[in-house]
Parts: structure tokens; sequence; C-alpha cells
């Protein structure tokens, strides 16, 4: 990797002092997560956490002495598909090794579900969370920090990409282990350059020839287009949070309390972005008309041959193996824009699984969570589904790569994460809405560029200075 990913440095914890929260403490987070999930009882319950006697590094583990213990694992992937076959294998090959262990396997159980379940005290032992959630529910004290039990099992963090472990950390302490992450990145199709006279193994270098590409590779049959170029708005996560880093933005303070986003560089990446979706592409409404004529989604859009670059997650390449593998693409990092000339960005994500401090087994989640991370689980990761492991050498596994189609182009670009795809803050939700917001009225002409980095910034300061009254502080 070439750096550690764009995130808020903040000053570590001094020892474990979330243990220690009192239970007006917990209400209070627990009401702050209500506010941004919705579900407004939960300011009134303000269950307290209770670690349990077996939540300390030196309680000993039923698992390893072979004494009956059940586990709850709470996800909300299902068990027909994806991240939930990985779910079912990971559990089948844990029960083989420890027949003793039962993990209870709880597949529809989404983040509003599991916020009602720590208001109740009947919070699971462990839970799948994406990156954002992560922070939201590390900072409100409802996850237990890993530390203690890495330095005791000496478990070699080193052995995940980078930015997995930036992650799947908050404030200086570890409060998660990777279940697969993921990278959005630029992907070309070579086809459309050679019929284009474009070099084939020459992609963009900087936002100018992203620009003249996008033109160039539009291909229109009388009025009608039949392939656009390049849309700046078709991405798989928030486009002017993307483009704001790549041309050299912060998105937050250090402390993450402000936006530092209010800058020239915002302004002239949103500039750009527009002037691409206007100019180039006819305007917004001309593309989402288009679209939905023809019934092509960003996902697909590639594959089908319906754009012919898009910014976009690492998982664009599975309809492309279904619908279109013998199509040449090309793949690399997203060059910078002119605020960050020389550089490129890939952004992560992330999706973890968590141990809850409300567990009363926290030895035995911690053995489950250990083998979920170790190169055996991470393999099962992906056995059956087109993710990619956080573990390094499970990711690199030659079965795994020979069987997916473009994993040996896309796998480099996991040790070259160096930007986030999500907010990286516990205020991450209300500010994911106030940036959805802004875009759409953008794309709709009604906000220019600098009147949007403008109120984005000043709403988010809202959502930060709100989150953060709730905490006290």
């Amino acid at each position: 990797m070439d750096s550690q990913p764009a995130l808020p440095v903040y000053p570590p914890v001094p020892g474990d002092q979330r243990r220690g929260r009192t239970r007006r403490a917990f209400a209070r987070g627990t009401a702050a997560l209500a506010a941004a999930g919705g579900a407004g009882v939960l300011a009134a319950c303000g269950a307290q956490a209770q670690p349990g006697a077996s939540s300390t590094t030196g309680a000993s583990s039923a698992t390893t002495a072979g004494q009956p213990v059940t586990l709850d694992l709470w996800h909300s992937w299902g068990t027909v598909g994806g991240g939930g076959l990985a779910m079912l294998d990971q559990i089948e090959e844990y029960k083989r090794r420890f027949p003793n262990v039962t993990v209870v396997n709880t597949a529809d159980a989404n983040k509003q579900k599991f916020i009602t379940a720590l208001a109740s005290d009947t919070a699971p032992d462990l839970f799948k969370l994406q990156g954002e959630e992560m922070i939201e529910f590390a900072e409100q004290g409802a996850l237990l920090a890993l530390d203690d039990f890495i330095k005791r099992d000496r478990w070699d963090m080193k052995q995940y990409f980078d930015f997995v472990v930036a992650h799947t950390s908050h404030k200086g302490k570890v409060f998660s282990i990777t279940h697969h992450p993921d990278v959005r990145a630029f992907f070309w199709s070579k086809k459309a350059f050679q019929e284009n006279g474009l070099t084939a193994d020459r992609p963009p270098a900087n936002w100018g020839d992203v620009e003249q590409h996008a033109q160039r590779l539009t291909k229109r049959e009388g009025a009608e287009v039949v392939r656009y170029g390049f849309i700046p708005a078709w991405t798989s996560n928030s486009w002017l949070l993307q483009y704001w880093q790549a041309n050299g933005a912060k998105i937050l303070s250090d402390d993450g309390k402000k936006p530092a986003f209010n800058v020239p560089q915002a302004i002239d990446a949103t500039t750009w972005a527009m002037r691409v979706t206007d100019v180039v592409n006819g305007g917004w409404a001309a593309v989402d008309q288009w679209s939905k004529a023809i019934n092509v989604a960003p996902n697909t859009s590639f594959a089908l041959e319906r754009a012919a670059t898009l910014l976009f997650g690492n998982w664009l390449l599975f309809p492309v193996s279904q619908q279109n593998p013998t199509l040449p693409f090309g793949v690399q990092a997203f060059p910078g824009g002119p605020g960050a000339q020389g550089k490129s960005f890939v952004f992560g994500g992330s999706t973890m699984v968590g141990l809850t401090k409300a567990s009363k087994k926290a030895a035995d989640a911690w053995e489950y969570l250990k083998f979920v991370g170790s190169k055996d689980g991470q393999y099962l990761v992906q056995k059956r589904t087109t993710d990619v492991a956080g573990h390094r050498e499970a990711a690199s596994n030659p079965e795994i790569v020979n069987n997916n189609l473009g994993r040996k182009e896309v796998l480099p670009l996991f040790e070259k994460a160096n930007a986030s795809s999500y907010v990286t803050s516990p205020a991450a939700p209300a500010i994911h809405a106030v940036l959805t917001d802004v875009q759409n009225r953008l794309l709709r002409r009604e906000l220019t560029p600098r009147d949007a980095v403008t109120e984005a910034a000043q709403r988010t300061q809202q959502e930060l200075d709100t989150y953060w009254a709730r905490q006290g502080g």
C-alpha cells in the first residue's frame, strides 16, 4: 500500500475506558443511535451493556475446553447468495472443528434490529458491520475492543491489507475483524478504446484525459446514444465524496468534528463532474431518461458495453463474468485531479464482524472471530462468492485468483487503497444523507457547484454538532 487511508487521526483511548461506561452514558449513546436510525424508543430504553464474566481476556474459553457453547451471529445477508453463503460455509467448517460450539445464524438482522436489541439487552454475541457502522457503534460503546485479545494471542494484524486494519479500528483500538473489504477504481473497456483509435493499454493519466476520452468514447447512432464514455455520477458510493478526495480535499478535520471540504479543490472537483455530465453527456436528465429507456443500471452498464469507462467497485466484474466474459478490460487507480497532480486514488470499503460488549461469551466469540479472520476462514469468504478476502494470503489463493474473472488485475489495488469510500465518522448516516440530497439537487441543476459545496459543509457541521452534543461534547 502506498500510504495509510486518509482517515481522521484520533488520539488513542487510554486503557479500556469504555468498559466502565455508566448507565447514563450508554443511554445517551443508544439515544444517539436511535436518532440516526429512526427508532426513538431507544432513547427511553437506555439499556446498559453488560460485559459478563467471560468478557476479559483472562477468562477461559469453553470452545477450546470442549465445553458446550452457543454463539449468536447476526447479519442481513440471508442464506441463498453472496455473503450469506460465506457465513454458512464458515459456520459449517467451525462446527466441524469445534463440535461443541453451536453458532446460531440469524440472517435477517439489519442495523435497526441491532439497535433495538442493544436497548433491550438482547444483543447478539457477534454482528456484521459496514465500516461506517463500526465507527458509530464503537463510539457508542456497543462493541468490545479486541486489543487485549489480539495482544494475548499474538494475533498478527499485518496478515490483513493495511486499509482493512484501518477500517476495523477506531481511536487507536481494534473493534472488529474483517469479513471482506472492497475497492473502487477506474475500469475501462479495451475494446471501446481500440474501436476509437485509443491505445488499449494506455488509460487516462489525469482528469483532462478522462474528459476527452469520455467525449471520444461516447457512441451515437443518429440522435440515439448507444454508449456513454464516462458518467461521473455512476459510482458505487457518493460521487462527491470520491471526487473531492481525488482532487486533494480532506473530508473532515483531524478530530472529526468539522467538515474540511469547503475548499477550492472540492468546488473544482464538483465543477468538473458537472461539466462532464452537462457538456459531454448532455445533462443528467438525458442520461437518466436513456438508462431507463434501455433498462440499464450502473453495475451492468460496463458488461453490456453501454459505458466505456467507470469509477466503480470491484464487484463490477461479476456481471462481466456472467454476461460478457470475453470483454477485454483494464483497471487502475483513479487519477488525481488538478489539486492532486501525480497522485492516484483507490477508495476502500469494508465489511466486518464485531463482538458486542453485551456478550457474556466474549472469550468464545473471540475464538470464532479468529477463525473468520484466519487464512482458512477468509478462503471461505471467497469459496462461493466473488468477494475478495481481507487476508492477504487468502486473497492470493491461486484457486480463487484463477477462477474469478479479473481477480489478477484487481487484487494489486487492495494494496494501494488510500482513501475511504465512506465518511469516517460516527455521524456518517446523517452526513451521507446530506451528500445524497446535495448530489441529487446538483444533477437537477438546482445548485451551482460552489453553492453545493458550501451548503454541504454547513449542513455537515450541523449534523456533527448535533451528534457530539448528544454525546455531551
